[in-house]
């Protein structure tokens, strides 16, 4: 048998016929069931149990980010999602990572598609990642009683962090505890929203989901068909899939986005309420050949007084589900400065890959909108899909967030997304701190690079700069902070492997020295915070 159990949900036979077969064609994994929709998906999950799945963002009946939320509901998987690059498609693919997708890739045009061997082998590798970080998280947790003596250091140091470690595990029950209550009302947000999802009359069986049995290997594989669905299930089809997972296994719910950390009292605050936002705009075509830095306008939003909730509202709600999906935060946001500032004294640079759009959520959202320094941010994403993260992070954050521009001014308060494809340094002339954006080849097989950023940020010693390396396969960015830190960094912090989706890029930092503060990911705002305000 093959080591790793695949199954693969696309609408399209022939897309489903191109996945499998390039999953097939490596040992490592076999596929033992296909869906043509997001409900066959998630009965194909609950029954055949795989260990990662393959699941595109566009079907018919329950879409690939309805599907996500069941799958992550009744039995968490490891999922890759395939989504195209148009507009829709990647909105959809940012909120997907950020309800529990583990990664993503382009979906592939077809079989004679010039780039489908680059798709297929990227898409082996995540589906390989998910499926091993998903076991090694497993083996961790349940092998803790094998691991070897700890020398007398080490046990003086576990003893000195066993209150912080206690304190932490009061706050991780007592956040438990209080987003069971919230998803009873979550659900039922869900089951009211229709917008999102294609009606079914209410007597319609379930198509079948194709199962490729494992128990024998007969010269053509045989189908099982599910049993259908009972005739008379609620009237809405939401409700239906509410209803039929009620006995189903419970995850654990996405942990929800801490409120900004108050400048001040340097702790956690609860969240500050705000006001529904228009759609940002795309920005100006970059001219990245263009010797001239242009000088831009600092861009303002309206000004809106902001709701005034009871205490007991003030922990926000989980990553959006169905209203999500039309665009519009559940939590609306608060007004963004309107003067903007360029006498800053500190700089924040952060980096991440893998399981970088939700460990960014988890911290963009949490700083203060009075933050005196601007932040970059180099998250591996390819063009398009930036410009959709930073608009999503954008509707969520006291902050404002934008997808940079080559020569725009550097503000403070203000987070800068590196556009995917394009390396991000800073620059200065005459007038101040601004943006370049280059062509130059990718550093370790990425463009934007972690390390091109930090590194442009080394000269600039008259700045206090902080930097923060996130969840993420590979190196990136070691080497940067390294450098960064050898020229005076104020800071730089890494993401602890407990919280980490791939414990690769903060890894690096850590072992190659560069790294001198580690934290969880929901502490790494106020890490932020501390640094700029010390």
């Amino acid at each position: 048998m093959a080591l790793y159990r695949v199954l693969v949900a696309d609408d399209s036979a022939f897309m489903r016929k191109i996945i499998s077969d390039m999953i097939n064609a490596d040992k490592q994994f076999e596929i033992v069931a296909t869906a043509s929709n997001g409900r066959q998906a998630v009965d194909a999950t609950v029954l055949m149990k795989p260990d990662v799945i393959m699941m595109d963002l566009e079907m018919p009946e329950m879409n690939g980010l309805e599907a996500l939320v069941q799958v992550m509901r009744q039995r968490p998987t490891p999922t890759v999602m395939m989504s195209s690059t148009s507009d829709d498609g990647t909105r959809m693919t940012i909120k997907a990572l950020q309800v529990g997708a583990f990664d993503f890739i382009r979906k592939p045009a077809g079989p004679t598609s010039p780039d489908i061997k680059t798709v297929g082998d990227q898409m082996l590798e995540k589906l390989r990642i998910a499926v091993e970080s998903n076991v090694a998280a497993s083996i961790a947790s349940t092998d803790l009683e094998e691991e070897a003596p700890m020398d007398p250091t080490a046990k003086e140091a576990q003893a000195a962090a066993e209150p912080v470690r206690k304190r932490q595990t009061a706050e991780w029950q007592e956040w438990q505890a209080a987003m069971a209550a919230q998803m009873q009302s979550n659900e039922a947000e869900i089951i009211e929203d229709k917008s999102v999802v294609a009606e079914i009359p209410a007597n319609e069986p379930a198509q079948a989901v194709t199962i490729l049995e494992e128990q024998r290997v007969p010269a053509s594989p045989k189908e099982t068909v599910l049993p259908p669905k009972p005739q008379t299930p609620p009237a809405n089809p939401v409700a239906r899939e509410i209803a039929s997972s009620s006995q189903a296994k419970t995850f654990e719910p996405e942990k929800p986005r801490r409120a900004a950390v108050p400048l001040v009292e340097r702790k956690p605050a609860p969240a500050p309420p705000a006001a529904a936002i228009k759609p940002e705009p795309k920005p100006a075509p970059r001219n990245i050949a263009s010797p001239q830095v242009p000088t831009a306008k600092p861009m303002t939003k309206p000004e809106v007084k902001p709701e005034v909730k009871p205490a007991a509202a003030s922990m926000s709600k989980p990553l959006p589900i169905a209203a999500d999906l039309m665009d519009e935060p559940i939590t609306p946001r608060v007004k963004k400065q309107s003067a903007k500032q360029t006498n800053f004294r500190h700089l924040v640079a952060i980096g991440t890959s893998t399981g970088g759009p939700r460990a960014l959520h988890e911290v963009i959202t949490a700083l203060p909108e009075n933050l005196p320094a601007p932040v970059l941010v180099v998250q591996h994403m390819p063009p398009k899909f930036t410009h959709s993260l930073a608009q999503r992070l954008d509707s969520f954050s006291a902050l404002q967030v934008t997808e940079a521009v080559n020569g725009e001014r550097v503000y403070a308060g203000v987070v800068y997304i590196a556009p995917g494809g394009l390396h991000m340094e800073l620059a200065k002339d005459g007038q101040g701190y601004f943006i370049r954006l280059t062509e130059q080849p990718p550093r370790g097989g990425h463009r934007p690079s972690v390390d091109v950023m930090f590194e442009s940020c080394a000269p600039f010693t008259e700045l206090q700069r902080h930097s923060v390396i996130m969840t993420g396969m590979g190196s990136d960015g070691a080497k940067g902070m390294k450098t960064l830190m050898e020229s005076g960094g104020k800071s730089a912090i890494a993401e602890s492997e407990e919280t980490c989706v791939v414990y690769g890029m903060p890894r690096s930092a850590v072992e190659n020295g560069a790294a001198k503060t580690v934290v969880p990911l929901g502490r790494i705002a106020g890490a932020i915070v501390d640094a700029v305000m010390r």
